[in-house]
C-alpha cells in the first residue's frame, strides 16, 4: 500500500508536481518536433529520388527502343537541331524530336507519341551522323541528350547521355 502525505489536514496520494509536468511536456515537444522534421525531411528524398529513378527506368525503355528501330531503318537525317528522321523497316517515315516543354516525341504517320516520361526535362537533344549516304560505309548516328529530373529541388542533377546506333543494313 502506497504512503499518503498530509498537507493541511488532507491526505494526498503521491503525484507529479506542475513543474515536472511542464518539464517532461516541454521535452516531449521538443522530440516530437525533431522527429517530425526528420521524417518530413526523408519523405521529400525519398519522393525526389523515387521519381529521378522512375524517370531513368523510362529513359532506358526509350533508348532500347530508339536503338532497336534505328538499327533497322535507314536514310538517317538531322534537318534541324534537336531533330533526326529516317524511314524504319515498315517504310514509314519516322521522325524523333524535342518540342519546347523539354520532351522527346516520336511522328510516324501523323500519329505522334512522347517518348520521354515528364518527370524528366530534355534541355537539348542532338544528333551527330558519321559516314553520310553515297558513301559507302556503315552509317552511324550519335544521340547526345542533355537531361534532368523535373524539380525544384537545388542543384538540378543534370547529366548528359551519349548513345551511338550502328545501322544493320548497308545499303549497296
Amino acid at each position: 500500500m502506497k504512503s499518503q502525505r498530509k498537507i493541511f489536514g488532507q491526505k494526498f496520494k503521491p503525484a507529479f508536481t506542475f513543474v515536472e509536468m511542464v518539464i517532461s511536456f516541454t521535452l516531449f515537444s521538443m522530440l516530437m518536433t525533431v522527429v517530425s522534421s526528420v521524417f518530413i525531411t526523408v519523405s521529400k528524398n525519398y519522393n525526389f529520388f523515387s521519381s529521378h529513378i522512375t524517370g531513368l527506368s523510362n529513359l532506358r525503355f526509350v533508348l532500347e527502343r530508339t536503338s532497336r528501330e534505328v538499327k533497322e531503318g535507314y536514310n538517317y537525317q538531322v534537318p534541324a537541331n534537336g531533330q533526326f528522321t529516317f524511314i524504319n523497316k515498315d517504310l514509314q517515315n519516322v521522325s524523333y524530336y524535342l518540342d519546347a516543354n523539354g520532351r522527346i516525341y516520336r511522328s510516324a504517320q501523323g500519329i505522334v507519341l512522347p517518348l520521354t516520361d515528364e518527370r524528366l526535362r530534355v534541355q537539348s537533344f542532338e544528333t551527330i551522323l558519321a559516314c553520310p549516304r553515297g558513301t559507302g560505309c556503315q552509317p552511324v548516328a550519335t544521340f547526345v541528350l542533355k537531361l534532368a529530373p523535373r524539380t525544384d529541388a537545388q542543384p538540378s542533377y543534370a547529366f548528359t547521355l551519349q548513345f551511338s546506333v550502328t545501322q544493320r543494313l548497308l545499303a549497296l
